[in-house]
């Protein structure tokens, strides 16, 4: 099901999810709004094709994409300058194995 929001309603729609998030519940939302994620999330997972291609602590996420796909992705979205997938260091990851 897709559901369109207007702006005031999604609005008040991620302050309860921001809500939720500082009351460290646990709550799994499937969103293309990066600047959301990347101010509530703890974890991100990224997906093509229905199928699980990263999956990482935000922080790592957003510095470091491990996939063209999201990197692709978050340059698009956030117009953001990020390393090209193999460049710079890395933390430690956790890896999806498919």
């Amino acid at each position: 099901m897709v559901i369109v929001l207007d702006r005031e309603m999604i609005n008040e729609v991620f302050d309860v999810m921001v809500e939720l998030a500082q009351e460290e519940m646990t709550i799994m939302v499937v969103i293309h709004e990066m600047y959301f994620a990347r101010k509530v999330a703890n974890r991100v997972i990224s997906m093509d094709d229905g199928r699980i291609i990263e999956d990482s602590p935000k922080r790592v996420f957003f510095a470091y994409p491990e996939s063209n796909h999201a990197l692709d992705f978050l340059a698009k979205i956030l117009h953001l300058r990020v390393p090209q997938v193999g460049q710079g260091v890395a933390p430690a990851r956790h890896t999806v194995s498919a």
